[in-house]
Parts: structure tokens; C-alpha cells; sequence
């Protein structure tokens, strides 16, 4: 028996020195932990317990105890030096539970409590990253992987560059996008590779900002291969676009020593150089102008030119004017506007005026940063940039005034337009469209035609109701009895009252007519076969019409007819001119209704005089409009010149702008009004509104002032 005590005590001795100490608990001695490369013992049996017990599931793999003991332990002892390893544990069992959301919390407070370095700084912060990415938040992600990255080694390197690539994908990064596929961009096959490069280029082009192709470009290593070239030069035309040219002048530097005179960006390297140089050479006292000397443009071009003459007379010895031909081409266009800059070296440009070539050319001129001063009629021109401007009234300006006049001068509220399917219609028919709405009317009828027709028979007749009459019932009894009726007489009897049961629907005040003066002598009198009256002005008139419908027994209504600024032509009335009298349209050049504007007398007096052979003696037609607006720019541009001096492209802009310390354009006394440039580059002037008389000719019915 006592054999078998000793026997089964030195057991018992045994298996208690063989226990491990965190299976002895509290009552057991306390043992230490590695916190941060630190050794630390715990202060309480308590302390030592959640420890033991953390260890013990850890070793165990029972994660949902080590969970428990780590959790009470953060939550009993918030300071405990432990902190660190807890949190770290607990983002590591979450990691691989997928508890994204709790591993990346866990994560960052552990980041956050240590001192880790290095290594083992870099591999928590890769679960940080996968966790942000498995979350949804791949722009966090880029960033915890970019931490990480320097301290991996160069296989895990590989690896995570992959995962920060998708991360850019992701979110749109363009930068990190940028930056990861150039360094992977050698370990592609060479079909990838070029996929690779057209999306960097891509990407390049416009996409970033200076800030963000900085931080590239500071990644590019000792030498610029692609696509830190790219970058560079990207980043060197901001630079100059933002007239911080210091920067630029030190990218141009390392460019030209780093880049080899066959590699695909010299040519615009040397281009950049070669403005740079410019800048410095500008010739203040040279003003360029691009106009249509040949081409389909050339009949208006001899017009422009002698404008320009006329403009810059009273400055001929101390201005020189350079003309470079469009050829009504958009490359010839653009080539002369950099014959001008390099070549010429002029401060500012006048043109182009066609809408085929000005956006081409404006769109250079911004890139070039050379003052342009268009007339041209395409809509959104000043906005490619503050080196553009225009000074005419757009199509969009003219449905929107004519609207305005309309519901609030006139007191309409109901219309329909009768457009023809071209571009300069549809931008007129929807600026009027909606400021019709904006104001509280209504457009309650819309008819397009083909742009070079001659027949608005079908168009007319599906404004009013009348399409598809021989569809209905009624009228097919009715045309059959005139069919069966053998008395012309009566068949002429049948006819009207057949008619009678189907009139017009003109559920509309106004119609919008937004085409030339040659269309609309045919569109009206097609709608007056539909019994579409228009509206006279004269009462007299108004009350003849009256009597003719109460005799005829029939409804009227009165409709106003609207135009733009291509009715302005007295060859409207050529046609038959009673359905078209009464009509309101919009322009801003009237020299008839100025009279007493001294500069516009004086302008239409020496044209004349300078140029009698444009004109007829016994004909009083005032010059043609697109004179009128190029004098007004030109004087602009030779105002700017002579009483203000820029010495650069830039001041010339300000000055136009009223930016810099400079006045800007402010009530000009022009023969198209008085003018002012906005802040978006447009130069406007009050718009005048004109009635069709019934002496044949235009009088004046209001201006844009009357509305304010």
C-alpha cells in the first residue's frame, strides 16, 4: 500500500512538473510575454490568467476561446502593455474568419499602439490592405499597400504590386494606376505590353492633374523610360499652361538631356522649347488674322478683309496686320494660326469666322496660349479655354432672346416650332424650347423638315391636325359623295363643307421659324393655306381679315410668327410679303434703328466710300453683318493694342478679360451694339428685336433692355 502511494505521488510530482504554466493558472507562477521585442510581465493573477488562457486556445487552435480571452483582456486592462499583441491577434483571427471590417479595426490599432518596423510592420499591413480592399475601399487599400511595400522582400514585392494594380483599377486611381503598371510592365509578354502602354497613354492624356503627375514623376528612377517621358512632358505643358514657367523651363532641361533626338516626343519637346522662346519674342505691335481668302467661304472672306482694313487705318504705320488664308480648311486653318505664332510672332489673332474651322483652330490657339477673337457662330467656342473668345450672337443666344421677348413683352404662352433638321435649328429650337419652359409657357407643338427642301406642304399640315385626314370616317364619306356628285357645282359646295368639319388645330400663339430669310418666304404662305393668320400689328389690317373669316364662316386666330437673326433680309418680302408681315426676329447688328450713334453713321459712311463697288447706288442696304462684327473685334484687339500696350500673349488676355490690374471691355462703342466681355469670353451687346412692316422693310420693336 505504501509501495503504491509513492508510486502514485511521484506520478503526480511528474505530471505537474510536466504541465506547461499556462495550464496551472493563477495559482501557478506567473510567467513573461514578448510585447514589441519587449519582455513583460504582467502586474496581476488576473492579467496572467487572460494571458494563459489566450496562449492555451492559440496553441490549442481553439479560436473562438483566444477571441474571448484577448476581447476580455482588452477590455479589462486597456493599458496593459499586452494591448498591442492582443490587437494584433484578434485582427488576425477576423482575417482569417473574413471579418473584414473587424480585422481591418483590429489592424490599424495595432499599427497604431506599436513600434513595429520593417518586416513585420509590412506583413500586418498587407492584411490591413487586403482587408480595406475586401471592404470596398481600394483607395484606403493603395495606400496600406504602398506602406508596406519598400520593407517586402522581392518576391512579396511582385505579388503585391498585382493587388495594388486591381486596387487602382478599383478606384479609379490614376495615378497609382500609372505608377504600378509601368513597374509591371516589364514582365509582360509583348502583346500585353502594347494593351499596357495604350492605357498609360491614356491615361496620361489629360486625366491627371499637375499634383498627381508630380507624384509620378518624382517615382521615375535615374533615367526617363516610359512612361516617365510621358509623364515628364505632360507635366511640362501644365506647367506652361499654368505660366509656371520655372517649372517648366527645369522639366524641358532634364528632357532634352535625358531624350534622344529620334524618341517620339522631340517633336513637341522642341515645339514646347520653341514657345518658351516665344514668349520672350512676342511682337506687341502684330496682330494676326485668318479669314477665308479661297474656298467655299472666299465670297464673305473679301468682306472680312476689308473690315480689317477699314479697322486699323487709323493705326496704319505703328500696327502691322498679318493675313494668313484658311482656304475654308480646317489643317489649313490651323497651320496658319502657327505660321502667325512662330513664324510672325503676332500678340493676338483675329478669326477664324467659319464654324467648320473655328474649333479646330481655337482648341490650338488654347493650346498655343495666344489670344483668339472669333465670330465665328459655334456654339460653346469660348469655352475650349481664357485664351478664346467670340464676339457675335450665337444660335442658342437667339432662341433664348427671342423667347424671353416673347413671353414677356409679347404675353404668349403657347408655341410651336417649324425647324429644319440641321445643326444651327436644333441649337435655336432648344435654347427657345427651354426658356419657353423656364419662363411658364408652354411648347405645344414641333414639326422638322429636311434641311434642303422646298416643300413644307406635309410638315405644315402635321403641325395643324390635318396629316391624315383621309383616314377619318367623316371625311372619306364626304369625298365620296363629291366623288359620286356629277355638278361641279355642288361637288365645290361639298368640298366646303367637308372643310368646314375639319379645321386647323392651332392650339398655339406663336410659331418659331429658326431659318433664313430665303426658306421662310415659302414657309409662310405654306402655312397660311392651312388657315394659320399671322399676327399684322396693324389693327387695320387685323380687322380686314376678321370680316374676310366672319363672311367665309370659318374660326380665326390670330398666331405670331418668331424668327432668328437669318430673317434679316428685305428679299423676305419678295415673295408674298402679307404672311410675313407682322413677324418679330432677333438681331444685334441694325444700323437703321442707331441713328443717332455717331461711330455707326461713320462706319457705313466710309465702307461705302471705300468700298463702292459692293453696293448698288439706288439700293440703301447697310454693310453686310460679318463686316460689321469683324470691324467691332478688330477695334477691339487695336483699342487693346494702342491704349493699353501688352507686352505678352498673357497681358493681351488679361486685358480682354479685365483680369491682371486691366479694366477689361466694358460698354465699347460698337457698330453691333455696345459691347462687354464677359467672364466666359463672349463679347455681348443688347439684342434688338425688329417687326416685318407692312412698307416692306424692318423697323424697330423693342431691344433685350425692355426686359429687365
Amino acid at each position: 500500500m505504501d509501495r503504491y502511494r509513492k508510486s502514485s505521488l511521484w506520478g503526480l510530482i511528474i505530471l505537474v512538473l510536466g504541465m506547461p504554466s499556462w495550464l496551472m493558472g493563477a495559482s501557478c507562477q506567473s510567467s513573461t510575454v514578448k510585447v514589441n521585442g519587449e519582455t513583460y510581465k504582467p502586474k496581476s493573477d488576473r492579467e496572467q490568467v487572460l494571458l494563459n488562457q489566450a496562449k492555451a486556445a492559440e496553441e490549442t487552435q481553439d479560436k473562438a476561446a483566444e477571441t474571448t480571452a484577448w476581447q476580455n483582456l482588452l477590455k479589462e486592462f486597456p493599458d496593459s502593455k499586452a494591448t498591442p499583441l492582443a490587437q494584433r491577434r484578434l485582427g488576425e483571427l477576423a482575417y482569417g474568419q473574413g471579418r473584414w471590417a473587424d480585422a481591418a479595426g483590429y489592424f490599424e490599432s495595432t499599427l497604431k499602439g506599436s513600434n513595429l518596423v520593417g518586416a513585420e510592420r509590412a506583413k500586418i499591413r498587407v492584411k490591413h490592405g487586403n482587408a480595406l480592399l475586401k471592404m470596398g475601399q481600394p483607395k484606403e487599400a493603395i495606400k496600406a499597400f504602398e506602406d508596406a511595400y519598400p520593407n517586402l522582400p522581392e518576391e512579396e514585392q511582385k505579388k503585391l504590386s498585382s493587388a495594388i494594380l486591381r486596387a487602382a483599377k478599383q478606384s479609379g486611381d490614376q495615378r497609382a494606376l500609372i505608377q504600378w503598371q509601368a513597374r509591371l510592365l516589364s514582365g509582360l509578354p509583348a502583346d500585353q505590353q502594347a494593351e499596357a502602354k495604350a492605357s498609360l497613354l491614356q491615361a496620361i492624356d489629360g486625366r491627371l492633374s499637375s499634383a498627381e503627375l508630380e507624384v509620378i514623376y518624382a517615382k521615375r528612377g535615374e533615367s526617363l523610360n516610359f512612361p516617365y517621358d510621358y509623364v515628364a512632358m505632360r507635366l511640362a505643358l501644365l506647367y506652361y499652361h499654368q505660366q509656371e514657367f520655372k517649372a517648366c523651363d527645369e522639366i524641358l532641361t532634364v528632357l532634352l538631356g535625358g531624350l534622344s533626338k529620334e524618341h517620339v516626343l522631340y517633336p513637341k519637346l522642341r515645339e514646347l522649347r520653341s514657345l518658351r522662346r516665344q514668349d520672350a519674342s512676342v511682337q506687341p505691335k502684330v496682330i494676326g488674322v485668318l479669314y477665308p481668302k479661297t474656298g467655299f467661304g472666299a465670297s464673305v472672306g473679301r468682306l472680312v478683309r476689308n473690315a480689317v482694313e477699314l479697322a486699323t487705318r487709323r493705326l496704319e504705320g505703328k500696327l502691322r496686320i498679318v493675313y494668313q488664308d484658311t482656304a475654308s480648311n480646317s489643317a489649313t486653318a490651323v497651320k496658319g494660326l502657327e505660321a502667325l505664332v512662330r513664324e510672325h510672332r503676332v500678340i493676338a489673332v483675329f478669326g477664324p469666322i467659319l464654324s467648320s474651322t473655328s474649333e479646330a483652330v481655337a482648341i490650338r490657339a488654347q493650346e498655343l496660349r495666344v489670344p483668339l477673337f472669333s465670330i465665328s457662330l459655334k456654339e460653346g467656342l469660348a469655352d475650349i479655354g481664357d485664351f478664346v473668345f467670340r464676339n457675335n450672337l450665337t444660335f442658342s443666344e437667339m432662341g433664348t432672346a427671342i423667347a424671353r421677348y416673347a413671353v414677356k413683352k409679347l404675353s404668349l404662352s403657347r408655341f410651336a416650332v417649324f425647324y429644319p433638321q440641321n445643326e444651327p435649328g436644333k441649337a435655336k429650337v432648344g435654347a427657345f424650347w427651354k426658356e419657353v419652359e423656364r419662363l411658364g409657357g408652354k411648347v405645344v407643338g414641333a414639326e422638322s423638315y429636311a434641311q434642303d427642301t422646298t416643300s413644307f406642304v406635309e410638315p405644315a399640315e402635321r403641325l395643324v391636325g390635318r396629316k391624315h385626314l383621309g383616314m377619318r370616317p367623316l371625311w372619306y364619306k364626304f369625298s365620296r359623295k363629291i366623288r359620286e356628285t356629277k355638278s361641279g357645282f355642288r361637288r365645290k359646295r361639298l368640298y366646303r363643307d367637308m372643310v368646314k368639319q375639319f379645321p386647323p388645330v392651332i392650339d398655339f400663339d406663336a410659331i418659331f421659324i429658326p431659318d433664313s430669310f430665303q426658306y421662310v418666304s415659302m414657309i409662310a404662305p405654306t402655312l397660311a393655306q392651312q388657315d394659320i393668320e399671322v399676327k399684322l400689328h396693324y389693327r387695320y389690317w387685323e380687322k380686314q381679315v376678321e370680316e374676310r373669316y366672319k363672311n367665309l364662316n370659318k374660326p380665326l386666330k390670330f398666331v405670331q410668327l418668331l424668327g432668328g437673326n437669318g430673317w434679316n433680309n428685305e428679299d423676305i418680302f419678295l415673295r408674298e410679303p402679307r404672311h410675313v408681315v407682322g413677324s418679330i426676329f432677333t438681331v444685334r447688328y441694325f444700323p437703321w434703328g442707331a441713328k443717332k450713334a455717331t461711330h455707326t453713321r461713320t462706319f457705313m459712311d466710309e465702307y461705302r466710300s471705300a468700298y463702292p463697288g459692293q453696293f448698288d447706288p439706288n439700293n440703301p442696304k447697310p454693310p453686310h453683318h460679318l463686316t460689321a462684327y469683324t470691324y467691332d473685334t478688330v477695334q477691339i484687339m487695336v483699342h487693346i493694342v494702342d491704349k493699353h500696350a501688352p507686352t505678352t500673349r498673357e497681358k493681351f488676355r488679361d486685358a480682354l478679360r479685365g483680369k491682371g490690374g486691366f479694366p477689361g471691355v466694358k460698354s465699347f462703342p460698337g457698330v453691333t451694339g455696345s459691347i462687354t466681355i464677359q467672364e466666359n469670353g463672349e463679347a455681348t451687346a443688347p439684342i434688338k428685336f425688329l417687326v416685318a412692316h407692312k412698307d416692306k422693310r424692318f423697323k424697330l420693336h423693342g431691344t433685350s433692355a425692355d426686359l429687365e
